[in-house]
């Protein structure tokens, strides 16, 4: 969900730009600002898609857990570490 309302909040931001435009006689291109607003969203979006994957296959992945139990003790060294709080609040972070 949080994506998603990133997602709408610079579309419409862009939306908005356009249609302000219009109003003042000056129009912009509605094809570049498209293109703005995938700029924009494109990197925080496939970050966030790329670590759900390798998370989604470390719960799933190997013959008799051994996945789950490598996933285990990297938490655990993570943890340790500091890393999961820095990107868990990375990911909820608005980039927008």
């Amino acid at each position: 969900a949080n994506q998603a309302i990133q997602d709408s909040f610079s579309l419409a931001e862009k939306i908005f730009q356009f249609n302000s435009a219009l109003e003042e006689d000056e129009p912009l291109d509605l094809q570049k600002l498209f293109k703005e607003y995938e700029r924009t969203r494109w990197l925080p979006t496939t970050s966030i898609t790329g670590k759900a994957a390798i998370l989604g296959y470390l719960e799933t992945g190997g013959r008799d857990g051994f996945y789950s139990k490598f996933r285990d003790v990297f938490f655990k060294v993570l943890d340790a570490l500091g890393v999961p709080k820095r990107v868990l609040i990375d990911a909820a972070t608005p980039k927008v």
